[in-house]
């Protein structure tokens, strides 16, 4: 119960009325509360849960009561010839897990303006892997008496295969918890399980997507649990199915909406069509990182320069540019960048590779660092042996310090950026990068955001430059409500790439609306940060969205005879992909539960009137002589007060 108490003692909690509660069983993998938003005065909450494992906690945090959840693990364990848990840093994480999980939440609600579900984000927190050291050291004795060859390379694989297991292993036991607080009886009006304690009686609308250490394997594991469980939407639960699904990684869907804002910022740098720099972190074995990497090599390979590079293994810089082709290699092979051939790099460049370290005493190791002394390509690099504190010192601060006319962090730890630290994104009192595209969540603090911005630098937020990632989920949930299995298949190609052309069109009309309501902020002057505008971007779409769907709830859609009914069909069949409306638009009228469509049409209409008439816009009495000068204006003002 530590977490819980944990979070009593941050958040001042004196009293918890958990509205679904387990019973007590003899075995169990792990406990799970759940709660609406009445236990959290003042927090933008729908509902949270709480899940205790032996080996895990972790907090699902919701924004509305319809969500689509992305759980990301947070694993800080260590390799196995250094250290199997970092305390220090776990005892500096683990009382930010709620914090985390809320802001993550938060981000997701304004990522997901253009879509029907609202935000939501869960988090898991390992424990310790303890048992690990000594299982290596088993196998190492069995492998040595055996005189196994390539002794070092098994106990790598080794570990790594354990440490896989055991992140699948709490991701099960969290969804083995999570699944039953939702799996509803519309006869009993309760919960199914009966071990599960129900007070709050209504059922839930719960979508997950993948996020860090979700792999394929889990996710297919995660569609069939569902389907075992009885829960209404089968297999549609989670995104992100590698064959029933759009996956991620396989599509690059984050990245294309990351790519389209980096057009954009190119095109306000006075870039367009120019050679530039660019310094990133995330991997090219990586998601986001690995794809945008893709599309610089595929679409800008010709002007485009990655000059620094970091991700878990290690980290780069070429003055040069890195070989492009190369992490398309590294990609295609799902390699990270300590993987990098160091013969490719240019004169002034170095390659360092964290997890490659010998010992230096019995209390210290070394990290090789690949240097480029001689000028040539192709000629094999320096090998140095750098001492730990230098080598995480270049690990820590070379992306930041380096310069480049675009920084993209698409990879790495929330807070990565801090107030603390963000003098090291600084070279001789300026930014060492004119434009920020923040395909990761939370890299960045506001008050760094503040402090790079006040010196000219313009931040694509967030929650607009990633939000394709969430696009893509809403849009196979839709299609696994609507269709078989068969027939998503049948669709699947067609669907992948209106969905990446949706995703496009979205992430453009954003960047238009966000750099129009902008003026760039100048060193010293008082105007808007581009955060800012962001945000109030992301809040009008979702202020409409939500008016929009309160007016609708009152309202059947089955009733030809309303005045709206064909505005609003015609709404919620053009958000449609094409391929499914032109083959299955019968089916998924039939198939895809009211409200979910309300939502659509809500989310539909809110991002049409953001987008096209910019965030400042707010309604007129002009705007509303169209539903004044109908002959049922009594209708339209009659549900308007009952809403009300």
């Amino acid at each position: 119960m530590q977490l819980i108490f944990q979070l009593e003692l941050d958040l001042g909690w004196t009293h918890i009325l958990w509205r679904r509660v387990p019973r007590q069983v003899k075995t169990k993998k792990a406990n799970s509360w759940k709660n609406t938003r009445s236990f959290l005065m003042g927090c933008f909450l729908y509902g949270a849960l709480l899940s205790l494992g032996g080996t895990s906690d972790s907090v699902n945090s919701h924004v509305e009561d319809s969500e689509q959840s992305l759980p990301e693990i947070v694993n800080k364990q260590g390799m196995w010839g250094k250290k199997i848990y970092d305390l220090m840093h776990g005892r500096y994480e683990r009382p930010n897990i709620f914090s985390e999980c809320y802001n993550l939440a938060f981000t997701q609600h304004k990522k997901n303006k253009d879509i029907p579900e609202g935000g939501a984000k869960a988090t898991l927190f390992l424990l310790p892997y303890h048992s690990l050291a000594s299982d290596i050291l088993l196998v190492k004795a069995d492998l040595e008496e055996e005189e196994e060859e390539h002794v070092d390379l098994r106990l790598n694989n080794y570990a790594s295969s354990c440490s896989e297991e055991y992140i699948h292993f709490n991701q099960r036991a969290f969804i083995s918890t999570f699944l039953p607080m939702l799996v509803f009886s519309s006869e009993t009006k309760c919960l199914v399980n009966p071990k599960i304690v129900d007070y709050l009686g209504t059922p839930e609308a719960v979508f997950l997507g993948p996020d860090e250490n979700m792999h394929s394997d889990t996710i297919e594991w995660i569609a069939n649990a569902s389907v075992q469980a009885g829960y209404t939407i089968g297999s549609a639960f989670i995104s992100g199915k590698v064959e029933a699904g759009i996956n991620h990684k396989q599509y690059g869907v984050t990245s294309a909406g990351c790519f389209t804002f980096l057009r954009v910022l190119l095109e306000k740098l006075e870039l367009t069509d120019k050679p530039f720099t660019l310094k990133m972190t995330g991997g090219p074995d990586g998601d986001v990182a690995g794809n945008l990497l893709r599309l610089l090599h595929e679409k800008m390979g010709s002007i485009a320069k990655v000059v620094a590079l970091t991700d878990v293994s290690g980290t780069i810089y070429d003055p040069e540019g890195i070989d492009l082709r190369e992490t398309a290699q590294l990609f295609a092979s799902e390699q990270p960048i300590h993987k990098y051939d160091p013969k490719l790099l240019h004169k002034g460049g170095f390659l360092l590779c964290l997890n490659v370290t010998r010992a230096r005493s019995s209390v210290a190791y070394e990290t090789l660092c690949y240097k480029k002394i001689r000028p040539e390509v192709g000629l094999p690099a320096e090998e140095v042996w750098l001492s730990n504190n230098t080598a995480r010192h270049i690990f820590l601060t070379n992306v930041h310090s380096t310069k480049a006319d675009i920084f993209a962090p698409c990879g790495g730890r929330p807070r990565s950026l801090n107030a603390d630290n963000v003098q090291e994104f600084f070279q001789e009192g300026r930014p060492t990068a004119q434009g920020i595209i923040e395909g990761a969540n939370l890299y960045i603090t506001d008050e760094a955001r503040h402090v790079l911005e006040d010196n000219g630098v313009l931040i694509v937020k967030d929650s607009s430059a990633n939000k394709g990632g969430v696009i893509s989920s809403s849009f196979e949930i839709l299609a696994g409500i609507a269709l078989s299995r068969e027939q998503f298949l049948s669709v699947k190609s067609d669907l992948a790439k209106e969905i990446l052309l949706r995703i496009e069109a979205d992430a453009y009309n954003e960047a238009k609306c966000l750099f129009a309501g902008a003026k760039y902020r100048q060193i010293g002057s008082g105007l808007s940060r581009l955060t800012q505008v962001s945000d109030l971007i992301s809040a009008h779409i979702i202020k409409y969205k939500y008016d929009i769907l309160r007016f609708l709830q009152n309202i059947d859609l089955a009733d030809n005879t309303y005045m709206f009914h064909e505005s609003l069909s015609q709404a919620f069949v053009e958000y449609l992909p094409k391929c499914l409306s032109s083959q299955f638009l019968d089916q998924i009228m039939q198939r895809v539960p009211d409200n979910h469509k309300k939502a659509i049409m809500a989310a539909s209409l809110a991002c049409k009137l953001v987008y096209s008439r910019g965030h400042k816009w707010q309604p007129t009495v002009i705007d509303s002589l169209p539903c004044l000068l109908l002959p049922n204006m009594e209708h339209c003002l009659l549900v308007r007060d009952q809403d009300q």
